[in-house]
């Protein structure tokens, strides 16, 4: 199973347009962090990067926290944009909904601290200050004229904040578990009525 997590950009402000509305807007992808909980392979891809061989087997499946919007962004940006292949509802799991499930918080960082996570497994609070900044633009004078945060030790702190949030995802997943197959289903449903809006 692959777990993944992206960091993006927009012009959108993602509170008042949701995920579907988001991804479909003047918004990019900063970067993908993921690894497969199997072999522990793991990796970062950027804009411009090759598709990384993992996500060419058709039979994977796919992880992440909230992943109504991994989904969103991976069908409305990576597979138009970027040539990504298509992936179907039923590849995906989210341990979030597992978390909520269960009774724990819905939020990544709450849920590591309830369930005790070593600080090291835990999300990083301090990262996601950047990650906000850098959600938005910098300077805007126009749609063309979009200055972004955008410098190479901003870039590289934001993606060690990404690969902390699959480290933690992981950890939580592995604590955690599944949803019962019946609570899969509803899951899946739930994604399938959303997406026909």
């Amino acid at each position: 199973m692959i777990h993944l997590d992206f960091e993006t950009r927009s012009l959108e402000d993602l509170r008042k347009t949701g995920s579907y509305r988001y991804s479909e807007g003047h918004t990019d992808v900063w970067c993908m962090a993921y690894q497969d909980d199997q072999t522990n392979e793991r990796g970062v891809w950027k804009p411009g990067d090759p598709i990384p061989e993992l996500f060419k087997d058709p039979f994977q499946t796919y992880c992440a926290w909230n992943a109504r919007f991994e989904r969103d962004i991976y069908n409305n940006i990576l597979i138009p944009t970027y040539g990504f292949p298509e992936l179907i509802v039923e590849q995906w799991r989210d341990p979030a909904a597992v978390a909520r499930y269960q009774g724990l918080p819905g939020s990544l960082a709450n849920a590591g601290k309830e369930v005790g996570l070593p600080v090291d497994e835990q999300k990083d609070g301090e990262g996601r200050k950047l990650m906000l900044q850098m959600a938005r633009p910098r300077k805007r004078s126009s749609e063309d004229e979009v200055v972004w945060w955008d410098s190479p030790e901003k870039v590289d702190r934001l993606v060690q904040y990404c690969q902390q949030d699959v480290e933690s995802q992981i950890a939580l997943h592995k604590k955690l578990g599944g949803l019962p197959p019946n609570e899969l289903k509803v899951f899946w449903l739930d994604q399938h009525i959303n997406d026909r809006g």
